[in-house]
């Protein structure tokens, strides 16, 4: 109803001005004009065909024949009846992370040890140093199913450190160069990892906590920017106009705000600290942030680690590894403490949670501090949520705690989760008891665990399938949520969770002009067609920053 009235209100004031705007011989200036457009709202589908950015910000939306009466732009572009949403927002991502990985080697679809050697060895010809990184091996897509050893990259690359991390970014193997060099033997002790060890010597994997023994080679954030601009480019290509970066430590914050206000970055950021001494201290002392398109509101921890690699802490042993239920990385109190005190601090507090076990603890422990506080103000998250118990959902209810889930790791995950959960996969992934629950659906990639594409987060959050339409009749179906959910959890239910729903994830006047243009309507086109849709045009404040050749 508030916004009925808003757009009413806009509306008599056209009538207002418009006769006096017309008699004057007078019109408004307009950057770009779109016409012939569909306009899709997180409200659904609007009366009009038009909208106008002026400066930095949606200026208005109706029908072409009355605005152009009162508007000029620089430029009117005719969609030639293609979709116009608002600028979507990646909830949970990586975006530092992907300009990183922009320096390594690929591994994603590996099918055994061997062509992840085989890739190594054409990245090193290609790229020689003194050190070699990779990214996105994961052994459930081997054979065995197992986890790999030292012999194969030692005997490629005997005497070249070689550090390779898994696609979840839970697990990192490495050769025994790498481990000679940190000095890890197999016999170390950490809490909160593991040490992957035959035969009494070190096997050449590390487990969550148990990674942090290693420092992976990496550039300074000055010297990424090429990564970090091409980067922003295909977020732009893909429809994405802003995104949360869920853990960056202080010096890659600092380095990124030295790029954000020489203006060498263009791209909503909203960064999620990492949690770490001296990013908390940090923190405390100088959040909230809020610097134009980068903002640092909160913090991101780990209570467990993931499912694919064993680490994500579950109430039950897993059903393919009945002595083992995952590891829970930190003490309960630990995160009693911490949470408390950035909730002293009104600041935003969001927990990576995969497991049952992992998801009630900080459940429970969201709940007794957020007792007699304003959540809408504070805005909690949980990362994942991927296996929960049935009676824990309703924490999400009663304390108004946001899930922030990306729908395209129950697609990707599917051919493997039955193994490790068995009858707990009937309220894996349960999206839309979520929704339910929450009232809200935060939804992200988490690229580059995932492809950049929220095209493919739409289709896997409404029917459960991946890019190629599998399975048939959806991985367990009756948890899709509706197309208009998606789209808001797309926009403005992601722009909620990081606290700038009043200026983005919406087509209302007065919004950030953060537009996408896609070839398809949403609302109305064939299930089977939406992983074929295109994007055509992306528009950032209200400028033009990616058109597609084929427009």
């Amino acid at each position: 109803m508030h916004n009925l009235l808003l757009h009413w209100k806009r509306f008599n004031w056209l009538l207002l001005v418009a006769p006096l705007m017309i008699a004057c011989g007078r019109k408004e200036q307009a950057g770009y004009i779109l016409t012939n457009a569909v306009l899709i709202s997180a409200d659904g589908q609007l009366d009009g065909d038009c909208v106008v950015m002026a400066g930095d910000t949606l200026a208005a939306i109706g029908w072409y024949r009355e605005l152009k009466k009162y508007w000029k732009a620089a430029e009117v572009i005719d969609v030639k009846g293609s979709a116009v949403m608002p600028g979507w927002i990646d909830a949970h991502a990586h975006f530092y992370g992907l300009a990183v990985n922009m320096l390594s080697a690929d591994l994603r679809g590996c099918e055994s040890p061997e062509e992840v050697v085989e890739r190594l060895m054409v990245f090193h010809s290609q790229n020689p140093g003194p050190w070699i990184t990779g990214r996105g091996w994961d052994q459930n897509l081997w054979a065995d199913g197992q986890y790999p050893g030292v012999e194969a990259l030692d005997s490629a690359f005997p005497e070249v450190p070689v550090y390779l991390m898994r696609i979840d970014g839970h697990a990192l193997w490495i050769n025994s160069a790498a481990a000679r060099q940190h000095g890890i033997t197999g016999r170390e002790q950490v809490s909160g990892g593991k040490i992957e060890v035959r035969n009494g010597r070190f096997a050449g994997v590390l487990v969550d906590e148990a990674m942090k023994l290693v420092q992976i080679p990496s550039p300074s954030v000055g010297d990424l920017l090429p990564q970090l601009q091409k980067a922003e480019q295909e977020l732009f290509a893909a429809g994405v106009t802003s995104l949360t970066d869920a853990g960056l430590p202080r010096a890659v914050i600092e380095g990124l705000r030295d790029l954000y206000r020489s203006n060498q970055l263009r791209i909503g950021l909203n960064i999620l600290a990492a949690d770490d001494d001296e990013t908390f201290e940090w923190l405390l002392t100088h959040g909230p942030i809020e610097e134009g398109e980068l903002t640092v509101r909160g913090m991101k921890f780990y209570s467990d680690g993931a499912l694919g690699s064993y680490g994500a802490c579950l109430l039950k042993p897993y059903t393919d590894k009945p002595d083992h239920y995952g590891l829970l990385l930190r003490s309960p109190e630990y995160f009693i403490s911490r949470f408390d005190k950035l909730r002293s601090y009104g600041l935003q507090v969001a927990t990576h949670a995969i497991g049952d076990s992992a998801n009630r603890l900080i459940l429970r422990i969201y709940a007794d501090l957020l007792k007699g506080y304003d959540q809408d103000q504070l805005r909690w998250r949980i990362e994942h949520c991927q296996v929960l118990h049935p009676v824990d959902i309703e924490y999400f209810k009663e304390f108004r705690i946001i899930p922030s889930v990306q729908p395209t790791h129950a697609t990707s995950d599917m051919t493997w989760a039955p193994r490790r959960l068995g009858e707990r996969l009937k309220t894996a992934y349960a999206y839309k008891s979520l929704l339910e629950a929450a009232g809200l659906l935060a939804l992200g990639t988490d690229f580059p665990v995932e492809k950049i594409s929220p095209i493919y987060t739409f289709y896997a959050a409404t029917y459960r399938k991946n890019e190629n339409h599998e399975p048939q009749g959806g991985f367990f179906g009756d948890q899709a949520i509706s197309r208009l959910d998606a789209i808001r959890g797309m926009t403005r239910w992601a722009a909620y969770a990081m606290h700038q729903e009043h200026t983005r994830g919406d087509l209302r006047t007065g919004m950030l002009a953060d537009l996408v243009v896609l070839d398809k309507n949403w609302l109305t086109c064939q299930a089977y067609e939406i992983p074929a849709t295109r994007v055509q045009m992306t528009f950032k404040r209200g400028k033009p920053v990616y058109q597609s050749d084929e427009r």
